[in-house]
């Protein structure tokens, strides 16, 4: 585990714990808050209400969040931009200065989240491919393009800016409501694809999960965190309210050793030289908060939820 995630885990620790620590689990939880980018001592120009089209990009992001990955070292993410600017000749400019691009773009929408009563179509240019054309398409989070094609390529941690030229709006181009937003170190195609099944892991193979409960054997324990719970809930994180942290918790006899399926054979070794088993998580899943700095972003977190229990 990162430190940057070491330290988001101790974040949501202290959201359970409390502040019995005093002033020292305040210090140490602030500069948690500091390592994600956020400092809890500025106040946050938030929206009231989180609209739709982010909350759409959250909960794929959060069904499929164990697929997105494409690099270990770094954490999928989406970063959203609201417009600076619209004006009628169909210009709509973003300032990308309020939350640099680390990463590699491998996606960016564009979203016009409006209410509008009128119905037309939009198309999209960038100002230097003014011969491609990206049309919008109608969704329930309002008209939203994939302008990749458009843009990716012009988009790093150096740029300061992005324009795109909106055509058939016309005059109700200053009721549309951009968002942008980009994709950062995740796979994109995966967001199309069938969700699978998610079949819980009970931590145990060959020794029931009735078995390991009644003798106590080690074994997975739904566990589920408050963030709610934590002072900066919901004006730096949004969402999720609580998510499934789970525990590890049994014991781990000598006798069913050789069965137990998450057993190393250093777990062997070490019982049979009358050292005492610890039942602990073996596997992580991952976890993605929708969280606010100087940018609305989600972020997929390393670490932050047991998948499996074993023997060590």
């Amino acid at each position: 585990m990162t430190k940057g995630n070491y330290w988001l885990c101790f974040l949501v620790i202290t959201a359970v714990v409390g502040w019995e620590g005093g002033d020292d689990s305040l210090r140490l939880a602030k500069e948690a808050l500091h390592r994600l980018g956020i400092d809890p001592n500025r106040p946050v120009q938030r929206e009231t209400q989180i609209n739709s089209f982010v909350q759409h990009v959250f909960n794929q992001i959060q069904e499929k969040q164990k697929d997105l990955r494409v690099s270990p070292d770094r954490d999928p993410r989406v970063q959203f931009y609201n417009s600076m600017s619209e004006n009628s000749n169909g210009r709509v400019d973003f300032d990308l200065e309020q939350g640099s691009i680390v990463g590699n773009v491998t996606k960016v929408e564009v979203a016009f989240i409006g209410h509008l009563h009128r119905n037309f179509t939009i198309e999209i240019t960038s100002p230097s491919q003014l011969d491609t054309v990206v049309t919008t398409a109608r969704t329930p989070h309002g008209k939203v393009a994939d302008i990749t094609t458009l843009v990716a390529d012009k988009l790093s941690g150096s740029t300061l800016s992005l324009s795109i030229s909106v055509k058939g709006a016309g005059n109700w181009i200053r009721h549309l409501r951009p968002v942008l937003a980009i994709f950062l170190d995740l796979d994109a195609s995966v967001l199309n694809r069938r969700q699978k099944r998610f079949i819980a892991q009970t931590g145990n193979s060959s020794v029931s999960a009735d078995l390991a409960e009644s003798r106590n054997y080690c074994r997975l324990i739904p566990w589920t965190v408050s963030l709610r719970d934590l002072e900066w809930y919901p004006q730096f994180i949004n969402s999720p309210e609580s998510y499934q942290a789970n525990l590890c918790s049994g014991e781990c006899p000598r006798a069913i050793l050789e069965s137990y399926f998450n057993v190393t054979n250093h777990g062997i070794f070490k019982a049979m030289s009358e050292k005492k088993l610890c039942c602990t998580p073996i596997e992580y899943n991952d976890q993605s908060l929708l969280f606010r700095n100087t940018i609305l972003r989600i972020q997929t977190v390393k670490g932050m939820s047991v998948a499996r229990c074993g023997c060590r």
